[in-house]
């Protein structure tokens, strides 16, 4: 976008048998300082639909997770 700023994004999907399935979604601002330093501004979700076995052994894990993300880098090295 800019010397300043600019913006990234990740999309993870991974899809099973039945309705298993997994996603996370993230979208970030980042402010650049300098040329080793930025501050990352943005928002996630992620969503995990599990379930495996029957009666007694069943195990199921549905999450949703959605929020702010906020963080600061710093690349240093070679």
């Amino acid at each position: 976008m800019s010397d300043k700023w600019s913006f990234a994004g990740k999309l993870d999907a991974a899809v099973g048998g039945d309705s298993d399935s997994a996603w996370y979604v993230q979208a970030v601002l980042l402010r650049h300082f300098g040329s080793n330093k930025h501050l990352d501004l943005g928002l996630r979700y992620y969503d995990v639909d599990y379930e495996s076995g029957s009666g007694v052994t069943r195990f199921k894990w549905d999450v949703t997770h959605t929020g702010p993300v906020v963080g600061f880098s710093w690349e240093f090295g070679g």
